[in-house]
């Protein structure tokens, strides 16, 4: 009978000690603390890693920093914070894609910071023209309408899909149609800003010397 007890005690002691380790927890989702994300924050910024690799680190999006843009690492994906902030996989192969709602900006390897400058469409970067006309709609967007302390972009954004031709030259961008429309829907019927404003707040935040 005494040697019943032992045994039953050494099972039970067996079965509890399993419970301890239960795996690590998910990663924080950074964007959840954007109130301009109206609760979206992609569901799948943690526990899903989409088959990326490494270490899940942080990353700035800025012209000047931009609260409540998409990004995307494959499945791992997310919507900026109130300080531009972005998660990634640092040994994953895949960039991270950025968007306005579903519109594309376009896609670049994770790092402690990004800018428009750095970005790629279909593999060709996006060059002086694309920076800038990103950084139009950035700024038109902007929900107090002074970038110089960040950008928020309105809730109704996510909403957004289609695409805008980013890499026109700044005239033609300014004159397309899809733009205007974009604009007369998400910006409250504000004109979108000129490129020489753009220009000067990209040079003012120290992000336009690669396309100069």
């Amino acid at each position: 009978m005494k040697r019943l007890f032992v045994i039953t005690g050494i099972l039970l002691l067996t079965a509890c000690g399993g419970g301890g380790g239960g795996g690590s927890a998910a990663p924080a989702n950074l964007s959840s603390g954007n109130n301009n994300n109206g609760g979206n924050t992609g569901g799948n910024n943690g526990g899903n890693n989409g088959g990326n690799t490494g270490e899940l680190k942080t990353g700035i999006f800025s012209d000047a920093p931009v609260a409540g843009l998409g990004f995307a690492q494959g499945s791992h994906q997310g919507v900026t914070d109130a300080n531009g902030t972005f998660t990634y996989y640092s040994g994953s192969s895949q960039p991270v894609l950025f968007r306005i709602g579903a519109v594309e900006l376009g896609s670049a390897m994770g790092a402690d910071v990004v800018t428009p400058v750095d970005l790629s469409i279909e593999g060709k970067p996006v060059g002086r023209d694309g920076a800038v006309n990103m950084a139009r709609v950035l700024i038109t967007l902007d929900t107090d309408q002074n970038p110089d302390n960040g950008i928020a972009l309105p809730d109704s954004v996510l909403a957004a899909g289609g695409n805008l031709p980013f890499t026109l030259n700044t005239q033609a961008f300014t004159e397309e149609g899809a733009v205007d429309r974009f604009m007369q829907k998400y910006a409250e019927g504000r004109s979108l800003v000129s490129s020489a404003v753009a220009r000067d707040h990209l040079r003012a935040h120290a992000q336009f010397h690669a396309a100069t």
